[in-house]
């Protein structure tokens, strides 16, 4: 049976001393292919990688580990036993970024006891979530490890090639996804100014009509308008936020055959065709071109004209990585509001293409006399495909950005003027 995971179907995640003694009362805690529990989690190497490998054998499918609860195994009951929690979850973390690899991304929750221990210190309970991994299986000291029904278990080279097949497949879907963004262009190449943006998000399990229910509400138009045109990325840098076409221009909300869409005037009520005055107005006439669609699968489509730019005075050609990292970034906000707006708590599929880049150079590099061969991307396209889990797309959604479009920064030679949007803030 497929589980669609939404706010309606939620697994245990317990808030307050006072969930986990209810639990315990009601008789509904057993260690499962979801979750476990310990008791304690003790210092030194060897427990570090023992926490290690119970941490990566929850990133294929997802988890959560609940320490501080004593476990009677006779009986299959658990009991409360709070202990420490002050610096407990940076070290968790740091377990988890250090000691597995790739390095894992996991949320920890200190849950406070309703009493602190007998020398004031905190103590309570630390709720470990482990999301599904898009890197997953992951390996603690050369072995990778995944969940059983009840219990950590070793993955043989079979198992690991099974889950390589499988992301292999999550990565087509996402590619397919690409390419029929690509042939609904409503522009021929022949007909533009430049390259153009295409981006794509789709929940993988969510129900068919996830969000036809928000879309039908009599406050959606206001929502899509709202998160698509004047809630922009926070953290972007003015450089790359103030290059055109803007989100702004996006002023016409429509509805469309799978949805609800934000456009700017070039494909204002055309069903997302092309006007018969752009097609006369030649080069150009795409610039401004920024159309955004909320599904109702819950997925989101995204077209952005001007990916690449002519230098006004030489006449050369230039990419607009700054643009390119821009609309990247602001596709994981889009898709964060409208998994929160729809309920949806599970993974996504996410993509980025873009063409017309053959044989040019970033226009970071336009006005410097002084650097005579930058480097020139040597494909006619770039597309990168990823997954994601909301927990990541909300907590590093940068880490999802730099595995979208770090390796075209890098090519160009310029992944150091994108680190404000590439890397961790400082402090994280």
């Amino acid at each position: 049976m497929v589980v669609f995971l939404t706010s309606n179907v939620p697994r245990w995640t317990p808030r307050t001393e006072a969930n986990i003694r209810q639990a315990i009362a009601d008789g509904i805690l057993e260690e499962s292919h979801w979750w476990d529990a310990k008791r304690e989690v003790s210092l030194g190497k060897s427990a570090n990688r023992r926490l290690a490998a119970d941490m990566a054998a929850f990133a294929i499918d997802g988890g959560s580990l609940l320490v501080g609860l004593a476990e009677d195994k006779e009986s299959g009951t658990f009991s409360l036993a709070p202990g420490p929690t002050a610096g407990m979850a940076e070290r968790i973390a740091n377990v988890a970024a250090t000691a597995v690899d790739p390095p894992l991304y996991v949320i920890v929750t200190p849950i406070p006891a309703e009493t602190p221990a007998d020398d004031g210190s905190p103590r309570g309970y630390l709720l470990i979530e482990v999301p599904p991994s898009a890197s997953a299986p992951h390996q603690v000291d050369h072995v990778y490890w995944g969940r059983g029904d009840k219990q950590n278990v070793r993955l043989t080279d079979a198992d690991v090639h099974r889950q390589h097949v499988l992301r292999e497949s999550l990565t087509g879907r996402g590619r397919a996804l690409l390419a029929a963004e690509v042939a609904r262009d409503p522009f021929p190449i022949d007909e533009r100014a430049g390259g153009h943006i295409y981006l794509v998000a789709d929940p993988l399990t969510a129900a068919p009509d996830a969000a036809t229910r928000f879309l039908r509400d009599q406050d959606a138009r206001d929502w899509v308008w709202r998160v698509s045109a004047r809630e922009d990325v926070v953290e972007l840098p003015r450089q790359h936020s103030d290059i055109p076409p803007l989100p702004q221009y996006m002023t016409h909300v429509e509805w469309r055959a799978d949805g609800m869409a934000n456009t700017s005037t070039v494909l204002a009520s055309t069903g997302r065709q092309r006007k018969a005055e752009a097609a006369d107005a030649g080069d150009g006439a795409d610039d401004n071109l920024l159309d955004v669609e909320f599904l109702h699968n819950g997925g989101i489509r995204g077209i952005v004209g001007r990916a690449t730019r002519r230098h006004k005075h030489s006449g050369e050609a230039f990419i607009l990585d700054q643009l390119i990292v821009a609309y990247t970034r602001r596709l994981l906000q889009w898709t964060t509001k409208y998994a929160d707006a729809i309920g949806y708590r599970g993974s996504w599929v996410l993509g980025v293409h873009i063409d017309g880049l053959a044989g040019l150079s970033s226009a970071l590099f336009a006005n410097q006399l002084d650097y005579s061969t930058p480097p020139r991307f040597s494909a006619p396209a770039y597309e990168s495909v990823t997954t994601a889990t909301l927990q990541e797309l909300v907590g590093q959604p940068w880490a999802v950005t730099e595995r979208l479009i770090g390796n075209l920064v890098w090519s160009l030679g310029t992944e150091s003027q994108h680190r404000a949007v590439l890397e961790a803030p400082a402090g994280r």
